[in-house]
């Protein structure tokens, strides 16, 4: 396979052959980070001040009734900070149950609220959900979040980003 010049079926040198793998190599390298940065940067919006909404519906009251305007809202156990909580509702519990006929109808549940918390924020937005930590919270994620010493299941039910100001 190798002659006695060290060439690759009389023809080619291995030494050059491995070169020009090596410079194709780390130009496909360098192509692929630059489209993965200009990737990345579509649809990723500068840092702006964002009030995400988190809705539980079935929230324990006596957790409920710690929760306070002012407090970080944390997830999992302080690994992402979603904000200041600026606003705090709760409400009756319901959760939907089947009737005798098999309807489906909304029921209370006892030692039960629902919550609304929302939180305000500096961060970034992709295609619309802010992106904190690395991770993406779009409409609808499930998530736990910490408020104080009090633990919620909630799901994000709104993002709104503050209007900007031209003055």
């Amino acid at each position: 396979m190798l002659d006695g010049k060290g060439r690759l079926f009389g023809v080619v040198s291995v030494v050059d052959l491995f070169a020009v793998v090596v410079l194709v190599a780390i130009g496909y390298a360098v192509f692929s980070a630059a489209q993965s940065r200009a990737g990345n940067r579509a649809g990723i919006s500068d840092e702006q001040w964002v009030e995400i909404t988190f809705v539980s519906h079935e929230a324990c009251a006596f957790a409920a009734e710690r929760l306070v305007a002012g407090g970080n809202a944390l997830h999992g156990r302080g690994s992402h900070h979603l904000g200041r909580v600026t606003h705090v509702e709760t409400g009756e519990s319901f959760r939907f149950v089947h009737d005798t006929q098999g309807n489906e109808i909304a029921a209370a549940n006892p030692g039960f609220v629902s919550v609304t918390v929302r939180t305000r924020l500096l961060t970034r937005l992709s295609d619309g959900a802010p992106m904190i930590g690395g991770n993406l919270y779009p409409v609808g994620s499930d998530l736990q979040i910490w408020v104080g010493n009090a633990v919620f299941t909630v799901y994000v039910a709104a993002i709104q980003p503050e209007e900007q100001s031209d003055i």
